[in-house]
């Protein structure tokens, strides 16, 4: 049975280039392995991989296009949130649409890595002290517009049940997470995220 993406879903791509391997050397805890995810984005239409409409931060800024025309697409996985109504997964959609053309936050990805280089890191894990200083929600990069993204998803759910909390979709602070850790994460919560295709 072919493999349809739908609106809502997180893509994580393994990338080879020269940019690929800093991030994976510069967004993983300094006692874990080699990081795998490079650069996620995501799905805004169903369809085949051929077909579907996808929303990701590159170096040039926010775009939409055909998931397929999107660079490293031969190392991807794809999650699908479990835990989303359909008025979450229009909210999610809407906001993703919403951050096309903006430019990347360059200075995001430099306090990532002035987290990284911070030689004191109680129990040796990762540090959000230079990325919270860093808030620039007018210029996102790949990861903070996932993690942005499915929070105000989860948020419009809670508020519709009279609820009103912050949320941390994938387990790490907001505007800080890496490819990684949305990798980590979807990965270890089967029940909150189903594999949709596998690395």
């Amino acid at each position: 049975m072919p493999v349809t993406y739908k609106a809502g879903d997180i893509f994580l791509v393994s990338g080879q280039g020269f940019f690929s391997k800093g991030i994976r050397y510069f967004t993983r805890d300094r006692k874990e392995a080699e990081t795998r995810a490079t650069h996620v984005g995501v799905v805004v239409t169903d369809g085949a991989p051929e077909m579907a409409m996808v929303v990701e931060a590159l170096g040039h800024g926010v775009v939409q296009r055909r998931f397929i025309e999107g660079p490293g697409r031969e190392a991807h996985a794809v999650y699908r949130p479990l835990n989303l109504s359909p008025g979450a997964i229009a909210v999610a959609t809407a906001l993703a649409l919403r951050n096309v053309n903006r430019g990347y936050g360059w200075l995001k990805i430099g306090a990532q890595v002035a987290d990284w280089l911070i030689p004191f890191r109680p129990g040796g894990h990762t540090v959000y002290l230079f990325r919270r200083a860093a808030g620039l929600a007018r210029f996102p990069f790949c990861s903070y517009l996932a993690d942005e993204v499915i929070a105000k998803a989860l948020e419009f759910d809670l508020a519709a049940n009279g609820i009103m909390a912050a949320v941390k979709p994938f387990g790490v602070e907001r505007n800080c997470c890496s490819p990684d850790d949305i990798d980590d994460f979807v990965n270890l919560h089967p029940n909150l995220y189903e594999t949709v295709k596998p690395w």
